[in-house]
């Protein structure tokens, strides 16, 4: 199981992203998160302390159709670095 989001990047604060997955029991779950990434500083400040250790996932900027080009350029998925998940290396 795992969670994957993709708040509205203006409008939803982090802290409550937070308490809203800890309030659905989905703290255990590991988190994928489409953030900006000129934004990544608050995202990781967020989640410290949650047990959610969050890194910018290999690959490229993700697309949005409802999303300007040049702030397209600037969404990245996040999620827990690959061993804590289980992948082998």
């Amino acid at each position: 199981d795992c969670v994957l989001c993709a708040p509205p990047f203006s409008n939803f604060e982090l802290a409550r992203l937070r308490e809203v997955l800890n309030t659905l029991g989905a703290a255990a779950a590991p988190l994928y998160l489409c953030y900006n990434a000129r934004r990544e500083g608050a995202l990781v400040d967020a989640f410290a302390g949650s047990g959610r250790e969050l890194v910018r996932m290999a690959g490229g900027p993700l697309g949005y159709t409802s999303v300007k080009a040049s702030t397209q350029q600037h969404i990245f998925l996040y999620g827990p670095p690959w061993p804590s998940v289980g992948v082998p290396s």
